[in-house]
C-alpha cells in the first residue's frame, strides 16, 4: 500500500511575525489577538508617521518606509514570515513589507485597507463594515485578545 505524505509547514512557534501598530490600543489589540489565537507571539512594531504622511491617505504614500518618524520602531530586514496590521497606517507599511520581501511575507490586514485588496494576502473586516473583496473574510465584530481562560465569573 502506498502511503501518501502530507506536506507540513512550519509550526506556529517557528513563524516570525510582526504586528504593525500606530500605538493605539484598539488597533493593536486586534492584531495581537489574531496572532495569539493562531499560536504566534508577534514582535510589535509601533510606528509614528511624520508629516505630511500622518495626514495623507495611505494610497498617497509612494515610499512608506520613508514616512516613519524618529519614534518609530525600525522596519528593516530580516523580513518576517507574517505581518498583521490594523488601520491605514499599518496598511501602507504592511504592503511595503510584502513588496520588500519579494512577496515572501504573508500580510493580513485588519479593517478595510483603503488600498487595493491585492496588496494583501488576507483582509479581515468586521461584517458591519460591508467590505467585500476576493481575499476578505468578515468577522462578527472586532478581534481582541480576550480568551475563555481570561474571563472572570461573578
Amino acid at each position: 500500500m502506498l502511503q501518501q505524505t502530507v506536506p507540513r509547514g512550519p509550526k506556529p512557534a517557528e513563524i516570525t511575525a510582526w504586528v504593525i501598530s500606530d500605538g493605539t490600543i484598539g488597533m493593536e489589540i486586534q492584531s495581537v489577538g489574531l496572532a495569539r489565537t493562531i499560536g504566534i507571539e508577534p514582535v510589535v512594531k509601533r510606528v509614528a508617521p511624520r508629516l505630511p504622511w500622518r495626514v495623507l491617505p495611505a494610497r498617497l504614500w509612494a515610499f512608506p518606509f520613508l514616512s516613519l518618524g524618529p519614534d518609530s520602531d525600525p522596519m528593516e530586514p530580516p523580513w518576517p514570515d507574517l505581518v498583521i496590521g490594523t488601520g491605514r497606517v499599518a496598511a501602507a507599511l504592511s504592503s511595503a513589507v510584502r513588496n520588500a520581501s519579494g512577496g515572501k511575507t504573508f500580510t493580513v490586514q485588519m479593517q478595510a485597507p483603503h488600498l487595493p485588496h491585492d496588496l494583501f494576502d488576507l483582509i479581515v473586516v468586521p461584517e458591519h463594515d460591508g467590505y467585500a473583496a476576493p481575499n476578505a473574510v468578515a468577522t462578527l465584530g472586532s478581534m481582541h485578545r480576550i480568551t475563555r481562560s481570561e474571563e472572570h465569573t461573578s
